[in-house]
């Protein structure tokens, strides 16, 4: 069975080189280069946050509260985290700041601590409501019951949290009905980390032999994607449709034979890293070397709503659509925003 694995290579962590094309990103408030949080930095808020969730999980059925143990880790957690984004260790942040630097390799990553914090927060909202539903249905508690729970846990978690009153524990005697308004942030952030994770493509690299300005074709390679454990030739003059939303570019209906007759090819347009600088690349520039790439091929690109900023578009080989905003070689969209 072939590998469907990319080289290691492509996800290890790496050491940023400063290039002559990207430029360091500058922080508002100063011209010191922005810095990158260190690998040590992450794994240490990774172990403090889960020993903290496994510590309170594993207290649960105490009925106690809080413990000394769990409000150190806790406050720890948090304390390292505040430090670790003030004060990263991991470096320069470079950038690519513009279509025609974009070179070598690049990756959907999946922001995991935030999944991981959304689902904690969508599963203890759901325990929350399922908690107030049985009780109120069961004739345990009332409505007034129910909102007087809400307030003296918060009245208490304020004392504990914010004032800092000894011998105050804000679950002390309470049903913990507070827990369902978790239901909306927590599915909402578990929803937006994993919509990325579902259109996050395949890997993909950028040939330096095809840079974004080049014109023509030539038979010069513009890109190449991973599959089956290898890397393959990605030619956009043979798909005869390409469509671009805010997560990912997929490339289908092929015109001609393709490599390991693939029909079908989707690169990741959201949440994109660039492998060699560990760093993020905003999808306006990555949405920008497709559409120069494409004009040069001979497509026509739509935009959706009619915005030439918008990331969601449709490159064809056919004529655009009347009054419908196309992209021509003579006329480039800006940047768009992302």
């Amino acid at each position: 069975m072939p590998d469907d694995t990319p080289p290691r290579s492509i996800y290890s962590p790496v050491k940023p080189e400063n290039e002559a094309a990207p430029r360091k990103g500058r922080k508002s408030g100063g011209p010191a280069p922005e810095q990158m949080v260190a690998w040590w930095q992450r794994l240490l808020m990774w172990v403090l946050w889960l020993g903290f969730l496994a510590l309170a999980f594993s207290n649960t059925e105490s009925g106690d509260g809080f413990t000394v143990m769990e409000s150190l880790l806790l406050f720890a957690a948090a304390g390292v985290t505040i430090w670790s984004y003030i004060d990263p260790r991991g470096g320069d942040a470079i950038f690519f700041e513009s279509a025609a630097d974009l070179e070598g390799e690049f990756e959907s990553r999946t922001n995991w601590a935030m999944m991981l914090l959304g689902a904690l927060l969508t599963l203890g909202g759901v325990a929350g409501f399922m908690r107030t539903a049985f009780d109120y249905f069961r004739g345990f508690s009332t409505l007034w019951g129910i909102l007087e729970d809400m307030g003296t846990f918060v009245v208490k978690f304020w004392l504990q949290f914010v004032v800092g009153v000894i011998g105050v524990d804000c679950t002390e005697g309470s049903r913990l009905y507070i827990l369902m308004v978790l239901l909306l942030p927590g599915g909402i952030l578990f929803l937006a980390t994993l919509i990325p994770f579902l259109c996050r493509g395949v890997p993909y690299r950028i040939s330096a032999d095809a840079p974004a300005g080049k014109e023509g074709e030539g038979g010069a390679q513009l890109l190449e994607f991973w599959h089956r454990g290898k890397w393959l030739p990605l030619a956009p003059e043979h798909f005869g449709k390409i469509v671009a939303d805010s997560e990912e570019i997929v490339f289908s209906e092929p015109t001609v034979s393709t490599p390991d007759a693939v029909t079908e090819v989707g690169l990741p347009l959201g949440r994109v890293f660039s492998r060699k600088l560990g760093t993020r690349v905003k999808p306006g520039v990555l949405s920008r070397f497709f559409h120069k790439k494409l004009v040069a091929s001979g497509y026509k690109i739509r935009f959706a709503d009619g915005e030439e900023d918008s990331l969601s578009w449709t490159a064809t080989k056919a004529d655009a659509v009347a009054g419908t905003p196309s992209l021509s070689a003579e006329a480039a969209p800006p940047i768009p925003q992302g």
